[in-house]
């Protein structure tokens, strides 16, 4: 029992030097700043800068800083102005991605389950505004020309248009 111990606590301190040494490197403060500067994490000693980060940093700090990948989904879709790559994205976070614009957030991010990223989503940028979902709709001639209509009678875009009618239509049948 106290070989197991032992090897348990020898264990322990090597993963804790590797983490101690990769809390030094440049990459690792840098990374850490950026999302500081950018008003999205708190760390009690990096001081933040405003600087673009990489998702390859943010992605190699979140091996070893789990908060990280936790809030990365977050920070691409309502902040991506503070990456330098936001486009240029590994497949397990784009399919996230393409999921959290479909509002079916159902994958696992690298560990992080769906829960817990989504959280995020109403916290970073605008607060308490979660992001569009995209939707499709197949609309005939006469829809469309009357669609347009609206936005020029309204002075408005497509889509906040069809935001208006739709709230028109859920006030009136409301009140029958």
């Amino acid at each position: 029992m106290i070989a197991k111990m032992d090897a348990l606590l020898k264990q322990a301190k090597e993963i804790n030097q590797v983490y101690s040494e990769v809390r030094a490197t440049d990459r690792y403060v840098r990374t850490i700043a950026g999302l500081v500067g950018a008003g999205v994490m708190a760390h009690n000693k990096i001081k933040g800068i405003r600087q673009k980060i990489s998702i390859e940093d943010l992605l190699w700090v979140g091996e070893f800083e789990p908060r990280v990948l936790e809030i990365l989904p977050a920070l691409i879709m309502k902040k991506p102005s503070a990456l330098t790559n936001a486009r240029d994205l590994p497949e397990d976070l784009a399919q996230v991605i393409r999921e959290i614009r479909r509002g079916e957030n159902k994958t696992s991010f690298r560990g992080i389950p769906p829960k817990q990223y989504s959280y995020w989503l109403d916290k970073i940028g605008h607060k308490r505004k979660s992001p569009s979902v995209m939707k499709a709709f197949r609309l005939s001639k006469e829809d469309l020309a009357c669609l347009k209509d609206c936005c020029q009678k309204l002075n408005c875009s497509e889509t906040e248009s069809v935001r208006q009618g739709l709230r028109l239509l859920l006030t009136a049948a409301i009140k029958d």
